[in-house]
């Protein structure tokens, strides 16, 4: 090859290199539930799967471009010569942020209008409403929020994309005017959780929506064209032996929603099967951590027996470990009726037998405020503030002091383990649930010691149903793990690395 004809080789490729990254989608290779929803003509429609396998959000933002440039390879009839108006809804600004990440990777750039600017640090395009301009001043406008009063008032569109389900028919509803004008379109993408589905499932057995549903199954992993599954970033390849590790780190009865898509999970008892209470491997065991700890305090309020429930819980979360190591050390559970004062001395007592002073808590998280009972002769309401005022003047015992705890100045402050958290989140519970079931599987990383035989009941018969006769334990442990099951930033306050015993 002469030199002519090898940079005449090399400029080629570097051509088809730059349109690539100039233009991905002309190089995409679509999965067969993605094809489905860019080739189906229906003017509702949804494409329906489970959570990060089937490029949901993906095509979701592939449509939404498409539509908006006129550039759709597999519906011409939508690619006519005039200006597109376009809405994308999602139930959280998180939810959002990711779209609109996901239009920015697929578009092609030179199509923007000047000024359209999209900032990584903030996951949005810049401006008060965030939203995609072309040159020829055709746009998309991104709306998110869960409440009914989701404002779509005096927007006119071609076409709706909702990303995950919305929190209302309503919603809906008010997306179906917006596009009624222009007689629009509008596409769905979601897995059927965090959010009431049963209006829309009525909808698609009505065949007011086409259901485009998508099992997790390698033939549906396999790109158009192609003989063989997709593969993580990792290189990991995602056919049968990948599908079911990811079903064994699911909970057992979020299996079909979570991972296949369908419309409803199947009723368990109990959550935690995979929770063992006896033979070689049990979770419940008497052994303590050799290593250094951070120490957790979780608490849940209530008023009546057995209600407001305190958990001491030690965590080991080297960097090096593919996943944390627990160790519920200690419980209180009360066992009537309690002011208070009777939950911070039996806490601080907690905290005594096991070698503990408040000091040594990395963190320390409970419930919203707990606003008691009208019935005649029940005791006031609990929260953390009353909860703090109680643990500062303590006398019984050592002491409040020699904890560390003076009025005014106690450290770690006990926080609202939901306030500007994800424990606050749609599917909260659910995701700590499935990070302690995680746990539960993977040998040497959950333990529990017998004297918490409140918990140890709990773990055995939870159901998932909220202010339940086993609930509370449950919630204090997630509580107490926030920093470690929603993946806080870890607090660089000190001390750390305490041992126990």
């Amino acid at each position: 090859m002469t030199a002519s004809a090898l940079a005449r080789f090399v400029g080629g490729l570097q051509a088809i290199a730059d349109r690539a990254i100039s233009r991905p989608l002309e190089h995409r290779r679509w999965l067969p539930g993605q094809l489905a929803l860019a080739t189906c003509v229906a003017k509702r429609k949804l494409l329906r799967a489970g959570n990060q396998a089937q490029g949901k959000t993906e095509i979701g933002a592939a449509e939404t471009w498409w539509r908006l440039s006129k550039t759709h390879p597999f519906r011409p009839d939508l690619n006519r010569d005039r200006i597109v108006k376009g809405v994308v809804l999602s139930p959280t600004w998180e939810q959002s942020s990711v779209a609109q990440e996901r239009i920015w990777d697929l578009c092609d750039k030179s199509l923007l209008a000047p000024g359209c600017v999209y900032d990584s640090k903030k996951g949005a395009f810049l401006g008060k409403y965030p939203k995609v301009r072309l040159r020829d001043g055709s746009e998309v406008v991104f709306k998110s929020g869960r409440g009914d009063t989701l404002s779509l008032a005096g927007l006119t569109a071609d076409f709706g994309w909702v990303d995950e389900p919305p929190n209302s028919p309503r919603v809906y509803g008010e997306l179906q005017k917006r596009v009624m004008k222009r007689n629009g379109d509008i596409f769905l993408t979601f897995t059927p959780v965090n959010a009431p589905v049963d209006w829309l499932r009525e909808l698609a057995k009505r065949g007011a929506i086409e259901d485009l549903h998508y099992r997790m199954e390698p033939r549906y992993l396999i790109p158009h064209g192609a003989t063989t599954p997709i593969r993580l970033t990792d290189g990991t390849l995602m056919d049968q032996a990948w599908i079911d590790s990811l079903i064994l780190d699911t909970l057992p009865h979020e299996v079909p929603v979570v991972c296949h898509g369908e419309w409803e999970m199947v009723a368990a008892d109990p959550i935690f099967r995979a929770f063992r209470t006896s033979g070689e491997d049990s979770h419940i065991t008497r052994a303590r951590p050799t290593c250094e700890i951070d120490l957790y305090l979780g608490m849940d309020f209530g008023i009546r027996k057995h209600s407001t429930a305190a958990l001491l819980i030690a965590v080991d979360a080297h960097p090096m470990l593919a996943s944390p190591r627990i160790w519920i050390i200690d419980e209180y559970v009360s066992e009537g009726e309690t002011h208070d004062d009777d939950d911070a001395v039996a806490v601080l007592a907690m905290l005594e037998r096991n070698g503990f002073v408040w000091s040594d808590l990395k963190g320390a998280y409970a419930d919203r405020p707990h606003y008691g009972s009208n019935r005649k002769g029940a005791i006031a309401q609990k929260s953390i503030g009353r909860m703090s005022r109680a643990l500062e003047k303590v006398r019984k015992g050592k002491g409040a002091r020699a904890h560390g705890i003076r009025p005014g100045n106690m450290s770690p402050k006990l926080y609202s383990a939901k306030k500007k958290s994800s424990l606050n989140a749609p599917g909260a519970v659910s995701h700590g649930c499935t990070f302690l079931h995680k746990l539960m599987i993977r040998s040497g990383h959950f333990h529990i010691d017998p004297r918490c035989t409140r918990t140890v009941k709990s773990l055995a018969r939870y159901k998932m149903a909220s202010n339940s006769e086993w609930s509370h334990c449950i919630d204090a442990l997630r509580y107490g793990l926030r920093d470690v099951a929603y993946q806080r930033r870890r607090s660089s306050r000190s001390p750390v690395g305490v041992r126990w015993g």
